[in-house]
């Protein structure tokens, strides 16, 4: 699939499955349940912040330049393998440590991310074989799904917990029918005996780049957890669902880079340096046209979509969807260079970067969520987001430099 059709196909997709996580939250919203939303999305977020641990990398992993043919075969079986690891960590975590509310509601959201893992890596072999629009198809698949059985559960049983049991079983209806088929195209069984020399060597190499992207979702979601120590339900719930907005920016730059990243692994392998600073340019482009157009719509029309989507309840709450439009945009540059740096190979270094902006995203939500609320949550996301994403570019320039000296 060539890269203008790819980027159309996969940008389709996302905006899709995006309006179909809107309806689920916005469905919660519209039935007065947005103490609901807020334990939903707490719940949510510790389930994927474990789960993340579980999936240690392993997808920019399989799709960058230092790879090797023989992994390839057994990347499926050891993201298979920590992935169950990270959700028992999980069940032991929410037993000992959450409330009682929280704990069915978190295993079942678990679960549901742990088939989710699994088609996460059967996409990136996808993306790796080029294969664009089987990744479509599965996106698609869920979109639909997901929302009409979560909603259906909820309203028809009035229970948070069987709603979720709706997204597992709209996960793994995706993962038998769409995505387990390139196993067979790479003669990968679903189970298999993996050799520990392979398992090891997988994991050592993978691991950098995995703790970076638990290091990510973890200050991703820091806000949230302050937020959540000193506010209400309700309160977490309207953050979770402006919130959302990030998420659904993200979901669309998402659909340029997932056809990119391939391509600039490539290219890095070839030394073809006109090749990677092409890509490179047309996807900071990319982040900064997305990024500028989301501030641009929130700041106009933000109070009205709000109002709209989730009702009365958020009417003049277009401020916290400008602010929530300043992290997309610094979430956009952050996920290029991150992308680029990848496919160059240089985890540590991104590791080492979220590393110092836990800290940082910890230190100024405490601040900033006891001086101005949600607002101070959302600041303090913009904040860590624009200093990481400076970071990156710094080290990706020097990237660059390395790649046209050779």
């Amino acid at each position: 699939m060539k890269l203008k059709a790819g980027v159309s196909a996969t940008l389709l997709a996302n905006i899709i499955f995006a309006i179909s996580q809107w309806v689920i939250i916005a469905g919660l919203n519209y039935t007065d349940k947005t103490d609901v939303v807020g334990q939903y999305a707490f719940a949510i977020a510790i389930a994927g912040l474990f789960l993340t641990v579980g999936q240690l990398g392993l997808r920019p992993y399989l799709l960058s330049s230092i790879v090797g043919k023989r992994e390839i075969q057994y990347v499926f079986h050891v993201r298979l393998i920590t992935s169950i690891m990270a959700y028992l960590a999980l069940i032991v975590f929410s037993y000992f440590i959450l409330s009682p509310l929280y704990l069915l509601l978190i295993l079942v959201l678990g679960v549901g991310k742990l088939i989710e893992n699994l088609s996460d890596i059967c996409h990136g072999y996808y993306q790796k074989n080029f294969q664009i629009q089987q990744i479509v198809y599965a996106r698609v698949f869920r979109s639909l799904t997901s929302p009409i059985i979560f909603l259906a559960m909820f309203f028809y049983t009035d229970s948070i917990v069987l709603a979720c049991a709706g997204i597992f079983i709209s996960l793994l209806a995706t993962f038998y029918f769409f995505d387990k088929k390139v196993l067979a195209q790479q003669g990968i069984q679903l189970f298999s005996v993996i050799p520990f020399y392979h398992f090891k060597k997988i994991v050592t190499k993978a691991f950098p780049m995995g703790l970076a992207t638990v290091l990510v979702i973890l200050v991703v979601n820091i806000p949230l957890f302050v937020l959540k120590e000193s506010a209400p339900d309700v309160v977490v719930g309207i953050y979770a669902s402006i919130f959302y907005f990030v998420t659904a920016g993200s979901l669309v730059l998402q659909s340029a880079m997932q056809v990119i990243s391939p391509l600039l692994a490539h290219n890095i392998r070839e030394n073809s340096a006109l090749g990677v600073k092409s890509l490179v340019k047309k996807s900071y482009y990319m982040a900064a046209v997305l990024g500028l157009l989301g501030i641009l719509l929130a700041s106009l029309i933000g109070s009205e979509v709000l109002q709209l989507l989730y009702g009365n309840s958020f009417k003049g709450s277009g401020e916290l969807l400008v602010i929530a439009s300043l992290i997309n945009f610094s979430l956009a540059f952050q996920a290029v260079g991150g992308v680029a740096l990848t496919s160059f190979g240089v985890f540590k270094y991104q590791m080492y970067c979220m590393l110092l902006a836990i800290p940082i995203c910890y230190f100024s939500s405490l601040y900033l969520v006891s001086l101005i609320g949600i607002k101070g949550a959302l600041y303090a996301g913009a904040i860590s987001s624009l200093i990481i994403a400076g970071l990156f570019l710094f080290k990706l320039l020097k990237k660059l430099n390395e790649i046209e000296k050779n």
